[in-house]
């Protein structure tokens, strides 16, 4: 999804078009379509304020006029048991049908009524149903069906820089912004991202702490981008793609790593301090945690 948006709503919907046509042009795009509904007919009026000085008669009077005869006005209710139901006064639909019996509409002045013709002119014309308004300015989303074996964020970055040519051309005020699950997965990401470097640090800290010594640090700390190889085939075997829970699944999937490590590490030493070469400790430390490990591990899924 794209949204487009600015300060007029014809603007909007002319450049809302043309990233229309760039999102459909993508070939795992099945269908698009813009959630503005499409115009309808309407009747638009056009008052005119010399005649309206010439009768000393107000635009304030004139919708007045209108809404009671058009649209109508409730002037008293009616009680049907517990409900009250408005009695609505205004003209019969069939004497409000057509532009030449709405201008015959009466419009009162201090001389008499005149017909809306007198001071008005009233024509058919095309509108739009729905305008959607985000941060208070026109916006209209561009959204797509997609075929199967692609997902909706990548199709929607692909789009968006599709479009740099023409954001980079776009008239002030006017802009082009992601929107849908990749606006989502990215606001996500950056919260969830936000607090890491802090928890890194503390990380280090603790591990510094307890071991005292910064080499072994630096062998901890270096075994947790390992994951990764695990996640990219993981997510190659399930078919899936690299969303939100993926990624609260790699730091989930760090701690462990991280805590693996320090368990190893620490029986690493144990078995140094018993006057076993380091060689032979690190295999024996990894025989003897494989099992603990692998446990805690299907525990933790």
């Amino acid at each position: 999804m794209l949204r487009v948006s600015g300060s007029d709503p014809v603007k909007v919907k002319e450049y809302g078009n043309k990233v229309r046509q760039v999102m459909a042009s993508h070939p795992y795009v099945t269908m698009t379509r813009l959630d503005w509904l499409e115009e309808t007919n309407a009747v638009k009026l056009t008052v005119d304020n010399d005649k309206l000085l010439q009768l000393g008669i107000t635009r304030q009077a004139v919708a007045t006029a209108l809404q009671a005869q058009v649209s109508g006005y409730t002037v008293a209710g009616y009680l049907e048991g517990d409900q009250e139901i408005g009695i609505v006064f205004r003209l019969d639909p069939a004497e409000r049908a057509t532009i030449s019996q709405i201008e015959t509409i009466s419009i009162p002045t201090s001389h008499g009524a005149v017909p809306l013709s007198q001071v008005a002119r009233v024509e058919y014309t095309n509108e739009d149903n729905m305008i959607w308004r985000r941060n208070l300015r026109p916006t209209i989303t561009v959204n797509g069906g997609l075929a199967e074996g692609v997902t909706g964020n990548d199709v929607t970055q692909e789009s968006y820089e599709q479009l740099a040519a023409k954001r980079a051309n776009f008239p002030a005020g006017m802009k082009i912004e992601i929107a849908g699950s990749l606006e989502d997965s990215q606001k996500t990401f950056n919260y969830l991202m936000k607090p890491v470097p802090l928890m890194v640090l503390l990380i280090m800290i603790l591990i510094m702490l307890q071991l005292q010594d910064i080499r072994k640090l630096l062998v901890i700390m270096l075994t947790a981008p390992m994951g990764i190889v695990g996640v990219i085939f993981g997510l190659l075997l399930f078919n899936s793609s690299l969303g939100f829970m993926a990624e609260l699944g790699i730091l989930a999937l760090t701690g462990t790593i991280i805590r693996n490590s320090m368990v190893i590490v620490d029986q690493i030493q144990q078995h140094v301090d018993n006057g076993m070469e380091l060689r032979t400790a690190i295999v024996e430390s990894a025989i003897v945690r494989f099992r603990p490990n692998m446990l805690s591990a299907f525990t933790t899924l």
